[in-house]
């Protein structure tokens, strides 16, 4: 109270009316509430913003774990597919005598 009345000497000091001082006054008032309000959701939408942010790179980070440890595997299921594969050529030639002796069976008791 004491400062508005301060104020109002000092505004009809100047011939500036009471009424204008408050319209002014309110006006402002009204404008900083919604600069303060803009600022606030400016502040909000950071922090969802950097919320994002934080869980993407969470992401990335077991991502790049999962890929490390992926590149780590890499060389042994190189190695298993090798071994896969040899022992697939073995079947491979365990089937061809196995077709040879069974034509060699085959043979014999035509011959019978």
């Amino acid at each position: 109270a004491a400062v508005n009345k301060e104020i109002q000497k000092k505004v009809k000091s100047k011939n500036i009316s009471w009424r204008t001082w408050k319209d002014v006054s309110e006006y402002v008032e009204k404008k900083t509430k919604q600069a303060e309000e803009k600022i606030a959701q400016k502040d909000s939408i950071q922090e969802q913003h950097d919320q994002k942010v934080l869980s993407i790179q969470s992401q990335i980070e077991k991502l790049e774990k999962k890929l490390a440890k992926l590149k780590l595997q890499l060389p042994n299921a190189e190695k298993e597919r090798e071994n896969i594969q040899i022992a697939l050529e073995s079947v491979d030639e365990s089937l061809e005598q196995l077709c040879n002796v069974n034509e060699s069976v085959q043979s014999i008791y035509r011959n019978e």
